[in-house]
């Protein structure tokens, strides 16, 4: 399951694929890298994640890094989280695993104890990475989303930035392969009441070996939350590297054997 690999990092990937049209030169290489990434056995990817919200007259901020290891065949990663709120001076820290064959495992930052995720949880996962069509279907579906593309040639990498404005999260959300997991009309529900204002991605392609090495994404978006508008404003910094050197991922035996499963209804809980 070769698609995996641009899955797991979606957020970005969906930025990618929406860069194409107003510059052949660049819908070229990005082709080619994202057919590119899709072939990788394997990589390491570390990201920040800075996010704030303003709802209800207070402001929250949520600091997070991450590292991931992760395998394409079979679809597998080890992730470890650090996540600071910094009005509440808490910072908690976690791991998650996921296997295409065992499931979707997860640290709980306040016990230490882990715990199975629904089986919908993998599902999800799993049938979004089929619904991927190939790359230059993707530019064709995601060509609209996009205003202003550039791309510029620094050293050995092509850096691609474009940027667009007003985004309907729904239809996003179909042409990118949401319809096919479950929960997607409660999805749709939810995306209702989201507007995605404005964004900027940029992203750094090696030219010999067309890896996506950095990806740099600042989303602006605003939802209504008990009546009242409130708006998120996220920028995040992923870099990508080791590429076909990552060892197979396996969950740890005793993960397995005493992770305890949760429903959706726990889900909502944590």
């Amino acid at each position: 399951m070769k698609k995996s690999g641009a899955l797991l990092c979606f957020a970005g990937s969906v930025g990618l694929l929406a860069a194409c049209g107003t510059d052949e030169s660049a819908e070229d290489v990005l082709i080619q890298s994202a057919e590119t990434m899709e072939e990788a056995d394997s990589y390491r990817a570390d990201s920040i994640i800075d996010q704030q919200i303003e709802a209800q007259g207070e402001t929250m901020n949520i600091h997070a890094e991450s590292s991931m290891n992760i395998t394409n065949d079979p679809m597998a990663f080890f992730q470890e989280t650090t996540m600071t709120m910094e009005e509440m001076d808490d910072t908690m820290a976690y791991n998650s695993y996921f296997h295409s064959e065992d499931g979707f495992y997860m640290e709980d930052p306040m016990t230490g104890e882990w715990m199975k995720l629904p089986d919908d949880s993998m599902n999800d996962m799993l049938s979004m990475a089929e619904a991927q069509t190939s790359p230059e279907q993707q530019l064709e579906q995601l060509r609209d989303y996009v205003s202003d593309v550039d791309m510029e040639e620094i050293d050995d990498e092509y850096v691609i930035h474009f940027s667009g404005e007003e985004i309907d999260a729904e239809e996003l959300l179909e042409s990118t392969g949401g319809a096919g997991i479950d929960g997607f009309d409660e999805m749709m529900m939810m995306m209702e009441n989201i507007d995605f204002e404005d964004f900027a991605y940029t992203v750094h392609i090696n030219k010999d070996t067309y890896y996506q090495t950095r990806g740099v994404m600042d989303i602006t978006m605003s939802m209504e939350m008990m009546g009242e508008k409130a708006v998120m404003q996220q920028s995040m910094d992923m870099n990508m590297y080791d590429f076909n050197e990552v060892d197979p991922i396996e969950i740890p035996q005793d993960v397995l054997d005493n992770a305890e499963e949760v429903d959706d209804a726990g889900m909502g809980g944590m």
